[in-house]
């Protein structure tokens, strides 16, 4: 069997010209991709940006052990410059899986050794949150510490 490519090419044509004659077509392909997308990304950015803003404003509740050092309770109830509407309300907790399952603590905070360790419901977005800011509030606490003692030594810190 010969194909004969003057027909395939005739009929490609053909069917090309009938795509480009339809104006309703070029419109769906071209013209609405453009606008559609574009409006798109921008709706969905505008939505996260609002759920995101609504983590940076709220109180986080966190459950505290005995063992926990009230310096650096005093240290984590200061508002940083970059979370300004992040704040912390602590309270004492006995069972503290309990209450993270039932959503009455966002977070426990708790210290061994001096290191302190953060227990969250990984499950819920807000626990996931109120760590994550424990965790920032937590490296600056001892990075003041570190500062601390640098000065008292005369020795300079980088």
């Amino acid at each position: 069997m010969k194909m004969r490519w003057n027909k395939i090419l005739a009929i490609f044509k053909k069917e090309i010209r009938e795509l480009v004659r339809d104006k309703k077509t070029i419109f769906v392909m071209f013209a609405l991709p453009l606008l559609i997308y574009p409006l798109l990304i921008i709706g969905v950015s505008m939505v996260m940006m609002n759920v995101q803003s609504g983590y940076e404003t709220k109180e986080y509740v966190v459950g505290l052990d005995s063992s926990v050092d009230k310096e650096a309770v005093d240290f984590i109830k200061q508002p940083s410059e970059d979370e300004e509407g992040v704040s912390f309300k602590f309270k004492a907790c006995d069972d503290y899986s309990e209450a993270l399952s039932e959503g009455s603590i966002n977070a426990y905070l708790s210290c061994e050794d001096d290191t302190y360790m953060i227990s969250y419901n990984s499950s819920d977005t807000d626990s996931s949150y109120a760590s994550d800011y424990l965790s920032e509030k937590l490296e600056e606490y001892k990075d003041d510490i570190s500062l601390t003692l640098f000065e008292e030594a005369d020795l300079e810190a980088d």
